[in-house]
């Protein structure tokens, strides 16, 4: 079985060059929008979603205090080769 990890990084849309800590994203299965699990932000704007079997995926932001929270969703697939 196949397990990898992916990651962005949340930085402030006015000044990329300074990380968001605290923000949170839904982590998501992009085939049926089923919920995996919310991850925060850590001291550098990471955000990472690891221990995750091949598929398709997806990373939504929930909340973000004192920002606007973005709709996007960022797309992402594990596959036999991203290991």
């Amino acid at each position: 079985r196949v397990y990898s990890s992916a990651q962005i990084v949340k930085v402030d849309g006015n000044d990329g060059s300074r990380p968001i800590e605290g923000a949170v994203f839904g982590l998501y299965n992009a085939e049926d929008n089923s919920p995996i699990s919310d991850i925060p932000s850590d001291e550098h704007g990471v955000v990472k979603a690891s221990g995750l079997g091949v598929g398709v995926y997806y990373l939504q932001e929930l909340s973000n205090t004192g920002y606007e929270v973005s709709a996007e969703k960022y797309f992402f697939e594990i596959t036999k080769e991203s290991s």
